[in-house]
């Protein structure tokens, strides 16, 4: 027998060895890297990193989703910090610390990460270089405006191109075709010799996405005839079948994108489609898997949803979705967010009062954000224009009162829809349903 145990330590010295008193010098270290990572492994953990401004939090459960059927996943998003399904910290975790605690973890094989402007500006990213990076949108911005230092749509790229810059040498930058700075964006990436781009888009006549098929690039393109996301290079063309997608079944054109930034980024890093394929197919956009993320539940022949609509992106995209359905009652509940721009606020009242007949506006004293309820209340009902327009707005004292009130409006037989606005966990919604549906 040539083996032995002679100690089992956690945290081995090292020093006795590489420098003893007596004898010859062992580079134990070297033996103990070569164990650890073998296979000419460089011990880095892939990483997946997913900015923008709307879509994030969605697009990272979608992608860790997927991932952690292969590899023990650590998580962030703007609601926590995740290794696989189970919640370790509960809040906005998207951000420099809790990337530092997902990568030290012994166990994580793989990091998901939603990495947002403002941890960007705190304190950088967290980690040295991505596999593949996603930036969603930028589209109409967001923190943008005077009560931001005057930040500006290209101020928030700059930002933004931190993220899609700091990827592996021959690593992908996944981006949305359908967004007007997509070009810009593009040439900054030129700039830095970053050329491996998936570009994605909810037409195929996109004309980005036509240039780039003609290019022999990859491309992803939902196609709305057949109902199928087509994923186009090497002159291979490939399908993924939406039609069993929950998360898709609405055909919700912010949803759609969504599903194609995690099939691009999971392209991108390597799986297969059938790996790929077969996650989407059991992935639940539900209020435990995603919450306040367009969670849908039924209301006798009506629908409440619970969904983060919090600036112009994302309230643009409710109109649409309400637009596309034939829904009797519309009702949308809503606490403005104190810190956006007047202007922000009025155009989003504007927009909501010409797509719901109820807008149930209540306060969040977490959402004040320096204003006051008095201020924010004649801000909204001095600048809804015309009249019959602001007489659309019901003014609720808190959240619940205004989920409650809801309930009295909504008609369980007439196909009625509710959209309660929050940012709430799954607990709070799943307790909010309980006391209060």
């Amino acid at each position: 027998m040539n083996e032995g145990v002679i100690e089992v330590n956690a945290g081995p010295g090292l020093r006795m060895h590489m420098h003893p008193l007596i004898g010859k010098p062992i580079d134990v270290g070297s033996h103990i890297i070569e164990y650890l990572f073998n296979n000419q492994s460089n011990g880095h953990i892939p990483i997946i990193s997913v900015t923008g401004v709307n879509g994030k939090t969605t697009t990272v459960n979608l992608i860790s989703y997927i991932v952690m059927q292969k590899y023990y996943t650590g998580k962030i998003t703007s609601m926590g910090m995740y290794f696989n399904s189970n919640m370790f910290d509960k809040g906005d975790c998207s951000g420099y610390h809790s990337t530092k605690k997902i990568l030290a973890n012994p166990k994580t094989e793989f990091a998901v990460l939603e990495i947002a402007r403002g941890g960007i500006l705190k304190r950088g990213i967290g980690y040295n270089y991505a596999d593949v990076a996603i930036l969603t949108n930028i589209r109409n911005g967001d923190h943008i405006g005077k009560n931001f230092d005057n930040f500006t749509i290209d101020d928030l790229i700059d930002v933004k191109m931190v993220v899609l810059k700091n990827i592996k040498k021959n690593g992908w930058v996944v981006l949305n075709a359908n967004d007007i700075h997509t070009n810009k964006i593009i040439n900054k990436l030129n700039e830095f010799e970053i050329t491996n781009i998936i570009l994605f888009s909810i037409s195929k006549n996109d004309k980005l996405i036509s240039e780039y098929i003609l290019s022999n690039k990859p491309v992803l393109y939902y196609d709305e005839i057949q109902n199928n996301i087509i994923y186009i290079f090497d002159n291979t063309t490939k399908y993924f079948e939406c039609s069993k997608y929950q998360i898709l079944e609405d055909k919700i054109q912010f949803q759609i994108e969504n599903v194609l930034a995690c099939i691009g980024a999971c392209l991108a890093y390597g799986f297969d489609i059938e790996f790929i394929n077969g996650g989407l197919i059991k992935y639940r956009n539900d209020i435990n898997t995603n919450p306040s993320r367009m969670n849908k539940i039924k209301y006798g022949n009506s629908i409440i949803i619970f969904d983060y609509a919090h600036n112009i992106d994302s309230i643009l995209g409710l109109k649409s979705f309400i637009i596309n359905n034939n829904f009797n009652k519309k009702i949308i509940s809503i606490a403005p967010t104190g810190d956006r721009d007047d202007d922000v606020l009025i155009k989003s009242f504007n927009i909501l009062c010409e797509t719901f007949d109820y807008v149930l506006f209540y306060i969040s004293e977490i959402n004040l954000r320096g204003k006051t309820v008095e201020y924010m209340y004649n801000l909204i009902f001095n600048n809804v224009y015309p009249n019959d327009l602001k007489n659309k707005i019901i003014f609720i004292k808190d959240e619940v009162d205004a989920y409650n009130k809801a309930l009295t409006i909504l008609d369980k037989n007439n196909n009625d829809i509710f959209i309660h606005t929050t940012d709430l966990d799954n607990d709070s919604i799943n307790n909010l349903i309980k006391k209060n549906t």
